[in-house]
């Protein structure tokens, strides 16, 4: 049996809802308020994203970060300090990675790999686990 096409509706909103806004900054905007006919789509588009939920709410958030230099409206070097700073940005970069490690699994690998290299007493297994812990804050901050 076929599936009824109403259960996709997020994605249906995902791809429609901006397609369907479309005309409103294309044929509504003139050389005097174009760039705030590309802001009233980013906001239209955010808002049915919003409330439909078709994409998380974090990535929603962001999309202004992306949609208004893409339009001209704003740089990013001036939507960007609305979001976060630099120090910011850079923990919320440690984040990801740290979720990346922990959906891979990563951090089982290396916690295997460490008991294997070094052993199985207490002085070297500390050893091991403040060596690894070293080497991945280095990378990871």
């Amino acid at each position: 049996m076929i599936p009824s096409p109403l259960i996709f509706w997020r994605s249906w909103t995902a791809v429609l809802g901006p397609l369907i806004l479309l005309p409103i900054p294309l044929l509504l905007s003139s050389e005097d308020n174009s760039e705030a006919m590309w802001c009233l789509y980013t906001i239209l588009v955010m808002g049915i994203y919003w409330i439909a939920e078709c994409l998380p709410l974090a990535i929603t958030s962001m999309l202004p970060l992306v949609l208004l230099p893409l339009f001209g409206v704003a740089s990013t070097a001036e939507v960007s300090p609305n979001y976060l700073n630099a120090t910011n940005m850079m923990f919320l970069a440690g984040l990801m990675i740290a979720v990346a490690v922990e959906h891979c699994g990563l951090h089982h690998r290396i916690a295997l790999n460490i008991i294997s290299f070094v052993g199985t007493s207490q002085k070297m297994l500390m050893f091991g686990f403040m060596l690894c812990s070293m080497f991945l804050s280095m990378w990871i901050s």
